[in-house]
């Protein structure tokens, strides 16, 4: 049994409108799955990839994501406004390729050359002008009315430093004058350019996807650009006091990097071109419309007033399919995410001192959970719940979630704690129920890796079996160093099970022989050369070609043998070490699953858990039954592979 040992306390992920389990420990973690990156609204990145690779043009992207519009050109804005930074401590702005105007209030005060550095900061009341690079220049203080004034070929280089004390990205502007405005404490830069020259610096997509996932993407931050700047000139003195911009140069808007976006993406440049002045409106109308978009979903859309936190309700923001952003196709690395948090800092920062439980409580129209209640403890020791909508949880003082499209969310007591052994290198990796990771070598490259409890101490530890010698190697502590014990092992092909298998709380190494479909159980370690000795039970199970595990999964505290079989994705379970027919039989898993064992609810008996090399996530069940995983966390890399339990 792989867990006779264990600390108490483990939860399963409670699913869709299961109801919450509650517990008392602080040690474990919040797990939670879902698909997709950004807000789920309106055109996904990667969907419209999809749908170009699959030979659909602009216009149809476009309708498909945006619902009962029209796609138009219409007339753009020619001083559109860029926001770079907001209320920085300090910005400097430096000439490349030429010279820049310095004025203030529309008086010219200077030429800075090529190279040079000027600097602007905020002394509490007036913004102070400094060129470090000039010995002889004297700071001016003064108005926050500064502009920069670009030669017909040089470029502005702007960095600001933030309250944080951080830099924001850096940005080269080659079009349009830069300029710095008053802000209600400081002041904030920015750019002035036409819109088309604005787009020419948008960094959204990769300049290698298709031409019309380029031109949908375009016309898509256009209608953005324009809906936002109609829109913010209508309450001109908040978004002057905001950022002094039509739209902000972050993911806030739209991600803008300038020149040097620009002169490495020929192919945006190209559908900047190719769609002029392009953009969606309402049908019939001529205003553009806001085109929300983000990277990808869980494969279907999100509609505005469920995706945006108090989002209202839009006509073109409908939820639509969007098989496309999860097909392999495209690619996407956040088809399906796992976002795994201690459970004391998530705790913290849903405000709960203690975190017991978790419950969803509502599903979005795109199919996701869009709300959860916690349960947990306050500071005085009372019960409370709070729920959270899914959106939220994306805050980065929350959860940090990478989309509000969820799939579950679980609190996992102890489940975590599984042993990984990459077998290229030969090390291990044993993570900690916290979803803490240490690592240690142990033996060489190609050894095949498992757990066990060789001296009987209640302690998991690695073993390993080397096809090269045909020896096992048994160490007693989880730690680098040399075996504590080794002997000859069985023959060449012979798979290591290892387990307590006559129920006297010590572990040995038995075999599996695929080229029988049978199991050699050997009661006692090896000793050197001597190898295993006679088999004390022998019996046929499975067929060939099936994957060994053995686990306790009656809670009778004998380990007896498991079997997946890949041809059909069926675990088979049998209560006995002796030949016959599966005592339990289920669909568990995806082809290419390695499946292993522990009892990761700590009930006394064992159940499945599952490696899966495709998006290096182990997947842990509660019951022998079908079913969807009750946790899952990332660990490791596509090669590894599980050697089990490890550990108390």
């Amino acid at each position: 049994m792989i867990s006779r040992f264990r600390r108490a306390g483990a939860l399963g992920f409670l699913l869709f409108l299961l109801p919450a389990v509650a517990v008392g420990s602080t040690e474990g973690t919040l797990v939670v799955t879902g698909g997709g990156w950004g807000h789920s609204v309106g055109l996904s990145q990667y969907g419209a990839q999809g749908m170009a690779l699959e030979g659909f043009d602009h216009f149809q992207i476009l309708q498909h994501y945006y619902t009962g519009v029209e796609v138009k050109s219409v007339e753009g804005i020619s001083d559109f406004r860029v926001g770079l930074a907001q209320s920085p401590v300090s910005t400097s702005f430096k000439a490349l390729d030429g010279y820049f105007t310095i004025s203030r209030d529309n008086v010219p005060l200077q030429d800075v050359l090529q190279d040079n550095v000027v600097v602007v900061t905020y002394n509490g009341s007036q913004c102070v002008i400094s060129i470090p690079t000039d010995p002889s220049h004297v700071p001016s203080p003064g108005s926050c009315h500064i502009n920069f004034t670009r030669s017909v070929t040089s470029k502005i280089e702007t960095v600001s430093t933030l309250s944080s004390g951080l830099n924001t990205a850096v940005r080269i502007v080659n079009h349009g004058y830069v300029y710095v405005r008053p802000a209600p404490t400081g002041f904030h830069v920015g750019a002035e350019m036409s819109l088309e020259e604005y787009l020419r610096g948008i960094a959204e997509i990769p300049n290698a996807w298709q031409v019309e996932a380029q031109r949908a993407q375009v016309v898509a931050a256009r209608s953005y650009a324009q809906a936002s700047a109609v829109e913010r000139r209508q309450s001109a003195q908040f978004w002057n006091d905001l950022c002094f911009c039509d739209v902000r140069a972050t993911t806030a808007d739209q991600n803008y990097s300038g020149y040097a976006s620009e002169v490495v993406r020929p192919k945006w440049n190209q559908a900047v071109t190719d769609t002029p002045g392009r953009v969606i409106t309402a049908e019939g109308a001529s205003i553009p419309l806001k085109a929300y978009y983000s990277s990808s979903t869980f494969g279907r859309t999100e509609p505005s007033e469920v995706g945006f936190v108090n989002g209202s309700a839009r006509p073109y923001l409908q939820s639509v399919d969007d098989h496309w952003a999860v097909g392999s196709s495209v690619a996407n690395p956040f088809a399906t995410w796992v976002d795994s948090t201690p459970l004391n800092e998530a705790a913290q920062r849903l405000g709960f001192a203690t975190l017991t439980g978790a419950t969803p409580i509502a599903t979005s129209p795109g199919g996701a959970i869009s709300r959860i209640r916690f349960t947990g403890t306050n500071s005085s020791g009372a019960t409370i719940s709070v729920e959270y909508a899914t959106n939220t949880l994306r805050d980065a003082n929350r959860l940090g979630l990478r989309s509000m499209q969820v799939t579950s969310v679980a609190l996992v007591f102890g489940g975590g704690q599984v042993a990984l052994h990459d077998p290229a290198a030969g090390k291990w990796f044993l993570r900690e129920v916290s979803g803490e990771t240490t690592s240690f070598f142990y033996g060489n490259p190609g050894d095949v890796a498992f757990t066990g409890d060789w001296d009987c101490d209640g302690d998991k530890t690695p073993g390993l079996y080397r096809r090269s010698d045909g020896y096992v190697y048994l160490r007693n502590s989880n730690t680098q160093g040399v075996a504590d014990a080794s002997y000859f092992f069985g023959n060449p092909g012979d798979v290591p099970i290892a387990g307590d298998f006559d129920g006297n709380s010590c572990d040995t190494v038995s075999i599996y022989r695929p080229s029988e479909g049978r199991f050699y159980i050997i009661n006692r370690l090896g000793s050197g050369d001597s190898g295993l000795g006679s088999a004390d039970i022998a019996f046929y199970y499975g067929n060939v070609g099936d994957a060994p595990f053995v686990g306790d999964w009656n809670g009778d505290d004998v380990d007896t043998p498991g079997l997946r079989r890949s041809a059909n994705g069926f675990v088979y379970l049998r209560n006995s070490n002796t030949q016959g027919v599966a005592d339990v039989a289920f669909f568990y898993g995806d082809n290419g699953d390695i499946a292993f064992a522990g009892d990761w609810n700590a009930d006394g008996s064992d159940s499945i858990g599952l490696f899966r090399p495709a998006n290096s996530t182990v997947y842990l069940r509660n019951s022998l039954s079908t079913g969807t995983a009750d946790a899952a966390f990332a660990f490791g890399s596509s090669h590894y592979r599980p050697a089990g339990y490890w550990g108390s």
